[in-house]
């Protein structure tokens, strides 16, 4: 009968035990197969690393997670698969050039070679052998990308329950002195002829106006209406708008240039909605190159197969936007401009998100900065 070595590696919570030589090399084999599924039943990422942080075994859900072949990550050191992976931490509070290694790490977010965004929760031990020696780590990662995703989308929800509430109380009391005022304003018009106090009332009724505008974005913001989804082809949309666009940039002397994907594909979207969207975006877009001396716009679609969504992607050669901005934009009252509410961006975002969709930037000193509006195929 074959004898089995047994190697008793301490953890935490209990023991890993690792079989190194059999006589009976078929009973080895058997063995290291029965090893190997179980470790690749284990639905987490499993990576084992040697005393210098080399990966020596990793398993299938790696392997998903990562968007990687075992080929391409076995003998790779930790922290430069890290690094290859684009890896951060996924709290911004946390200084990066402060941690020495990634595997101090809670919480992080990688982007695969696919161009996935993921956010990984880690849980490192260090492996002993039967003489408390250390013999490497353990990494166990869970993908928790869909968990941030919803968990984000309940706590924003939430907010913007409250905030309807509030806004709906608001409105309705500031709406009926508003009108009282525009009524009058109008009644002096056609009751004095002074042409002084004419005046004075234009000037009311047109604050007036201002006001009340303001008052109808900051209630589409915090109670938008259901979208009225229907099967719509991206293309085709943004065809019925090249007139708008076209000539709001011709008087600007804005060159305009539409990439549209041969792989069309449809979109479940309020065309409406989606029509307020764009629009909303391209007059911003038109700003930024006008007033810092851009030239140029450009409307492309794309399909993204892996991620079965489709992206319309606006993009303008102005001024570039700084990495604090980018994270604000979509903020309610947060604005660039001198002039403006800082709620029409603020509008798209959530309207998108009504949508089942996202709204990304991509922003480059030099170059520009481009919205991209992704949303999911019909399936």
């Amino acid at each position: 009968m074959s004898k089995v070595r047994a190697d008793y590696y301490q953890l935490s919570h209990g023991y890993m035990v690792m079989f190194e030589e059999l006589k009976d090399n078929q009973e080895l084999e058997t063995l290291k197969v029965q090893t190997r599924a179980i470790i690749n039943s284990i639905k987490k990422v499993i990576l084992l690393l040697d005393t210098n942080d080399h990966v020596f075994m990793c398993n299938n859900s790696c392997l998903k997670v990562l968007g990687m072949e075992e080929e391409e990550i076995i003998g790779k050191n930790f922290d430069e698969l890290c690094n290859y992976l684009q890896c951060k931490a996924a709290d911004d509070n946390i200084d990066m050039s402060q941690v020495k290694s990634f595997k101090q790490l809670e919480m992080v977010s990688i982007i695969t070679p696919k161009g996935n965004k993921k956010i990984l929760r880690l849980y490192t031990e260090q492996i002993q052998n039967i003489d408390s020696e250390v013999i490497g780590t353990l990494v166990l990662a869970a993908d928790i990308t869909l968990y941030k995703k919803e968990h984000l989308k309940i706590q924003q929800r939430e907010k913007f329950i409250a905030l309807g509430k509030m806004a709906s109380g608001i409105v309705h009391e500031i709406k009926n002195p508003l009108t009282a005022i525009k009524g009058f304003s109008q009644l002096i018009k056609y009751k004095d002829p002074n042409e002084k106090i004419l005046e004075y009332a234009c000037a009311i009724e047109r604050e007036t106006d201002i006001i009340n505008n303001f008052i109808s974005d900051f209630l589409k913001f915090a109670k938008p209406s259901t979208p009225k989804l229907e099967s719509v082809s991206v293309n085709e949309f943004i065809d019925s708008l090249k007139l708008v666009i076209d000539t709001n940039t011709f008087l600007s002397g804005i060159k305009v240039t539409y990439n549209l994907t041969s792989k069309e594909k449809l979109v479940m979207a309020d065309v409406n909605q989606l029509r307020q969207v764009v629009l909303n975006i391209v007059k911003n877009a038109i700003e930024a190159i006008e007033t810092s001396g851009g030239t140029e716009l450009i409307v492309s679609t794309k399909y993204h197969k892996q991620a079965k969504e489709f992206s319309i992607k606006i993009f303008n050669d102005g001024q570039a936007m700084s990495e604090e901005d980018k994270k604000l934009v979509g903020t309610p009252f947060f604005t660039t401009k001198k002039t403006g509410t800082g709620l029409g961006l603020s509008i798209c975002y959530q309207l998108i998100k009504e949508h089942s969709g996202r709204i990304e930037i991509e922003s480059e000193e030099g170059v520009g900065t481009s919205f991209i509006i992704y949303l999911p195929i019909v399936s």
